[in-house]
């Protein structure tokens, strides 16, 4: 019920952002030139600098629009590659958010992990997504545990924090296109939503488990690669007890623009 929603919003999505870019981008560019020619005025200086701001925000909804109508409609291709490659980078990219909140992160990957099969760059934009979703949920600091494991036939990802938690009400919407707790931060709804569709194309999954008022994990679970196939980048070496910190990342919100929620 969820993919065939996901993908009537998708066709939509994409036709309507295209739509409204370009007009956008002229109504930015008219600001922009009107700050240099009348920066002296302080009253209209503010009232341009507010519209810029307006306008750069619906520029990065549009921005997800358009990703989430990618995703939509793309079956995830590619090679073999190591999970902990995605979640490597993932985890430099966030650093400079986690350290400013005051975070601190665990990483902990299973020796002699099989790899996954498809986009090492979209399962990164996943990890992305859900570390600054935790990120936003500990507002005041914490801790957020990374753990890679082989289930099974599967690799599982799990991300869990020690957060706010989401409201019981929320769990069975929390994937939903637009559908955000985070809107008067900026949250357009949409990179959870992304990211289940880059899951799903994956032919993976994604779920979330929460307690109110004691945090969130959500698992990521991807199939393993055939055995006759190999990644291009060695995951990196476990530690001596067979798990790996990617760094404790007391951690880096650079300007990666993930759509979190």
């Amino acid at each position: 019920m969820l993919s065939a929603k996901q993908a009537a919003i998708g066709e939509l999505a994409g036709g309507v952002a295209h739509e409204v870019n370009n007009p956008l981008q002229i109504i930015l560019s008219r600001v922009q030139l009107m700050v240099v020619r009348h920066g002296t005025d302080e009253r209209l200086r503010d009232g341009l600098a507010l519209i810029e701001t307006n306008v750069k925000r619906i520029s990065r909804i549009i921005r997800a629009l358009l990703g989430f109508a990618t995703h939509n409609r793309a079956d995830a291709e590619g090679q073999p590659f190591a999970v902990s490659t995605a979640l490597q980078q993932a985890c430099a990219l966030t650093r400079h958010q986690l350290e400013s909140k005051l975070i601190e992160v665990d990483v902990q990957i299973e020796a002699d992990m099989p790899n996954a099969t498809g986009s090492v760059g979209e399962l990164e934009q996943v990890f992305i997504n859900l570390i600054l979703n935790a990120a936003n949920a500990m507002a005041s600091g914490g801790r957020l545990e990374i753990a890679v494991l082989l289930e099974g036939e599967s690799l599982e990802v799990r991300f869990s924090d020690t957060g706010t938690g989401i409201e019981s009400e929320h769990l069975d919407r929390i994937f939903e296109p637009f559908f955000t707790t985070h809107a008067d931060d900026g949250g357009t709804g949409l990179g959870l939503a992304v990211s289940y569709r880059i899951i799903e194309n994956h032919g993976g999954s994604i779920t979330v488990d929460s307690v109110p008022g004691e945090g969130a994990t959500f698992i990521v679970r991807l199939p393993v690669a055939g055995p006759d196939t190999s990644s291009d980048t060695e995951p990196e070496s476990p530690g001596a007890e067979g798990t790996m910190d990617a760094q404790p990342l007391d951690t880096e919100p650079t300007d990666a623009d993930p759509t979190p929620e």
